[in-house]
């Protein structure tokens, strides 16, 4: 390899000294990185303070925020779904005149309400009691529309009017007063002579008492 040949000291003292800056940043360059790292092992960010339990539990924590999220948004989506399909189904569907009435005004139409199938009518012994015990209290030859009072509880109040001695009168109370008619009539009756003695003997003792 050949020599550089220099024109004066001058110029090899230049030279020396770029190499020797040339070294030292070569030098630096690891120095400052070795700095950089060992800032890094001393002042670590959040995450890496964390232990991996921690880390676990954050990540954990998370998910189950965005889960939660997920739940809230989906059952208020269906709560409105529903109430939309509600409203709309109420604007298709018109509620139905009462059947019976025949006063009309403009532009009003009465429609008769729907008749269930004979399927779903109840004829069972407490189903046709409790109708007929309804029915025997109303009074149909009255229009609801003008006085749904009377073609409600008509025949009741006809029948069964308030005593002297009570404030009031309910259902409660004719039981009460059916009840001691019947062992009244247990009591005064007369009683066949086929009957034990000792019930004979009870009822005089009641009927004397």
């Amino acid at each position: 390899m050949r020599k550089p040949v220099f024109s004066s000291p001058f110029d090899f003292d230049v030279i020396n000294l770029c190499k020797s800056m040339m070294k030292w940043q070569k030098s630096e360059v690891p120095r400052n990185a070795t700095l950089r790292q060992l800032s890094l092992k001393r002042n670590p960010n959040w995450w890496r303070r964390r232990t991996t339990l921690e880390r676990c539990l954050v990540l954990i924590s998370i998910i189950a925020l965005i889960a939660v999220i997920g739940l809230v948004i989906g059952l208020v989506s269906v709560i409105l779904s529903n109430r939309l399909a509600e409203e709309l189904k109420a604007t298709t569907n018109p509620p139905e005149a009462l059947q019976g009435s025949s006063r009309t005004t403009d532009n009003e139409v009465f429609m008769p309400p729907k008749i269930p199938p004979k399927d779903d009518v109840c004829l069972s012994a407490e189903c046709i009691h409790t109708s007929s015990a309804v029915l025997s209290k109303m009074k149909p030859e009255i229009e609801p529309c003008d006085d749904f009072y009377q073609f409600v509880c008509g025949t009741y109040i006809d029948e069964h009017l308030i005593p002297d001695d009570k404030d009031s009168l309910n259902t409660f109370s004719l039981i009460s007063d059916k009840l001691h008619e019947q062992l009244k009539e247990i009591i005064t009756e007369e009683r066949p002579a086929t009957e034990p003695n000792h019930f004979q003997c009870q009822i005089n003792c009641t009927r004397r008492a």
